[in-house]
């Protein structure tokens, strides 16, 4: 029976990221706010493991935010042969985001 895993992101990791991401973003090599930018920065302490999200949508008023992002990580199924499971290549339909 194959079994699911996500890479752990420890507390210290995600700070981490974030402190890289701004590095990276004062040193001109990235975007602020750019979720691609953010996502390539989870993959360093996720060696394999894809990231993916979109922007936060405010589901009362659906104001989407600049700079508010909800983001997940892909997850691995082991077994054999283990694979990742394609999650984050999943598009969410624009009626999930103005769920109440």
């Amino acid at each position: 029976m194959p079994w699911a895993l996500r890479f752990a992101i420890a507390p210290d990791d995600v700070l981490e990221v974030l402190r890289d991401a701004a590095k990276n973003v004062i040193e001109g090599n990235s975007e602020l706010c750019a979720l691609d930018d953010i996502s390539a920065a989870f993959s360093v302490y996720s060696p394999g493991a894809e990231w993916n999200g979109s922007a936060f949508i405010n589901a009362e008023t659906g104001v989407k935010s600049e700079s508010f992002f909800l983001i997940y990580q892909d997850t691995y199924i082991m077994g054999n042969p283990g694979h990742y499971m394609g999650s984050t290549s999943v598009e969410v339909p624009e009626k999930y985001f103005t769920v109440k």
